[in-house]
């Protein structure tokens, strides 16, 4: 009788750790496919990007959409003349470090994501 109680708690282990493997392999696959949607959403233009722009210390992360991929806000100026040239659009996000010392200020960017957009009226 004692081993019948033992092989029941061994069972029961078994299931709770089946279960807990199936959800998080069925929360991975969602996560993946959400995300391979989404990027489809976003480049095909059926989906509006975020804009980001937040901040803790000297650390930035930017999400904009952009014509000029290769660079920053800061560092690009006005983005006026830029808007009227027929370039393709792109969403990306930047992982920034930016910091003042002795020596000045330092400007330190990262393209972490690259997503080219569909232009379609």
């Amino acid at each position: 009788m004692h081993d019948d109680r033992r092989e029941h708690r061994l069972d029961s282990l078994r299931t709770a750790r089946a279960g807990c493997i199936l959800l998080v392999a069925a929360l991975l696959l969602a996560t993946l496919v959400s995300c391979a949607l989404g990027q489809a959403g976003i480049q095909r233009g059926v989906i509006r990007p975020p804009i980001i722009r937040e901040h803790v210390g000297p650390f930035f992360l930017i999400a904009r959409t952009t014509r000029t991929p290769e660079c920053i806000a800061p560092q690009c100026g006005s983005s006026f003349a830029i808007d009227r040239i027929n370039l393709q659009r792109d969403y990306v996000v930047w992982f920034v470090v930016a910091y003042r010392d002795s020596t000045g200020f330092h400007i330190y960017s990262y393209s972490l994501i690259r997503v080219p957009l569909d232009d379609r009226p």
